[in-house]
């Protein structure tokens, strides 16, 4: 039995770092995102470590999990959605690690 899908409630905008491609197929632009999110990766740590949150990247570079005390931020770069501790109606997509960042920055409690 699969999950229910949970789509995004809002979105980090336009990325710079991976924009949209007009033509580019689905598979393509997940493939990019991931190839992206997996070259910045060191990059999302030391910024994640900075503010005190921790990085645990698992499942082969599809799902990103950050920490820091009770607070969770889960994103998975193919797809570009981010979660918010555990709230599944209120993704947000996220393209890059940038936005990742930014709305880790704004959005969460501290």
């Amino acid at each position: 039995m699969s999950r229910p899908r949970y789509d995004d409630t809002r979105s980090a905008g336009s990325s710079r770092e991976v924009p949209f491609i007009h033509g580019e197929s689905t598979v393509e632009r997940h493939n990019r995102r991931a190839t992206a999110a997996a070259s910045m990766a060191d990059t999302l740590y030391d910024h994640l470590k900075d503010m005190g949150w921790e990085l645990r990247v698992t499942n082969h570079g599809s799902h990103y999990i950050m920490t820091k005390g009770k607070n969770t931020a889960e994103w998975w770069p193919r797809t570009a959605k981010l979660v918010i501790n555990k709230k599944w109606k209120g993704g947000i997509h996220c393209h890059d690690i940038h936005q990742v960042l930014g709305v880790i920055k704004t959005r969460v409690k501290k």
